[in-house]
């Protein structure tokens, strides 16, 4: 947050209502805070909006596993074979 220090203030700012970290989005501007639940979520907004006078919003996330295809298993590594005794290297 080295270019937009602001930010960081704010974050800390957040993190203290939420009694829990304010993470900023990857391509910056944006904080979110994990909360439990969708209740927690909309009390956490308001409190946010309330206290610090930023806009604050409740937003929801898929609950369980992204749809799609399962993961692929992983490679298995093969073992390399000692050569035989006697044999030439």
């Amino acid at each position: 947050m080295t270019l937009a220090p602001e930010l960081a203030t704010l974050a800390d700012a957040v993190g203290r209502v939420a009694e829990r970290p304010a993470h900023l989005s990857g391509s910056g501007s944006t904080l979110f805070v994990l909360t439990d639940d969708a209740l927690h979520a909309e009390f956490l907004a308001r409190a946010i909006t309330e206290q610090l006078a930023v806009p604050a919003a409740a937003v929801a996330t898929h609950p369980g596993p992204i749809p799609g295809p399962p993961p692929s298993p992983p490679t298995p590594t093969p073992t390399p074979t000692p050569p035989a005794p006697g044999a030439a290297a």
